[in-house]
């Protein structure tokens, strides 16, 4: 579901909305990453999933989508699991979230987060206006070079704030 959110985000910021046959599509298409080992099955499979009714101008897209999706970098991202990882430690953790992030969204990954972490000295930090690289914005981008910034100072005081505690 995450995954899917940040690909609804990432369209949402592009001013798309995603339909539910693209949903559907999506769903489909992670379940096949999740599931499928041999990566010339896997490629198959998503061609199958991605093309259903497409252009050969849609198709010659969906192959070069494929290509990254299919990459050993990116089926090991969308299959990692955090929580038993996070379930282990023991350390005081301060975790911040951006609501401008459109790659990580803050309310879903703070509460996965709290509900794996929780009670073990954790701290969160829902920065408002705040986009995946800390820096301020008022409006959620991923344009990240258009920014002169490249962390907010606050973020920054914050941390050694925290630090400063330990």
């Amino acid at each position: 579901d995450l995954m899917i959110t940040q690909n609804e985000d990432m369209a949402r910021m592009r001013g798309i909305e995603i339909t539910a046959d693209q949903r559907k599509i999506l769903e489909q298409a992670f379940a096949a990453i999740d599931t499928v080992n041999d990566t010339e099955l896997l490629k198959n499979r998503l061609y199958h999933i991605m093309t259903d009714g497409k252009s050969a101008q849609e198709m010659i897209n969906v192959n070069s989508q494929i290509m990254v999706m299919t990459t050993p970098w990116y089926v090991n991202f969308v299959r990692y699991c955090a929580i038993p990882h996070l379930n282990a430690m023991r350390q005081p953790m301060l975790a911040f979230y951006g609501a401008n992030d459109v790659q990580v969204n803050a309310t879903l990954n703070a509460a996965t987060l709290n509900a794996s972490y929780g009670g073990k000295k954790l701290e969160i930090e829902n920065g408002l206006h705040y986009n995946h690289l800390f820096q301020e914005c008022s409006k959620p981008t991923a344009d990240y070079g258009r920014i002169e910034q490249t962390i907010s100072p606050k973020v920054m005081q914050r941390l050694l704030d925290w630090l400063m505690k330990r």
